[in-house]
């Protein structure tokens, strides 16, 4: 029995530190915040949600979207991280024409 809670407590402390579930130790209770609800809508790991609030800037463009979107778990479970490419006059704003595996051969 005590593994077990050892175990839930772990797991608890671990979404609470990316924000997922409040947690309050001391009455051993947690409660979903909205990110976990999105989160378990859409199963979306933890350590996607850490990666998010790291990289996650209020200004991005489609191309930085796309980038953080591939520094997630899901992507990277699924062999590689993708690439943009990029074809744009203006350095500052990118136009995102395609996108294809890293490993892929088209």
């Amino acid at each position: 029995m005590e593994h077990r809670r050892g175990v839930i407590i772990r797991a608890a402390r671990g979404l609470a530190k990316v924000g997922m579930i409040q947690f309050d130790e001391m009455k051993s209770t947690f409660a979903i915040t909205d990110i976990g609800r999105i989160a378990a809508k859409y199963y979306i790991r933890h350590a996607s949600v850490e990666v998010f609030q790291k990289e996650f800037k209020p200004r991005m463009t489609e191309a930085d979207v796309l980038a953080l979107l591939s520094m997630s778990t899901e992507v990277r479970s699924m062999g590689g991280r993708l690439y943009i490419h990029r074809t744009s006059v203006s350095l500052t704003k990118f136009k995102c024409e395609r996108m294809k595996w890293k490993n892929s051969k088209a």
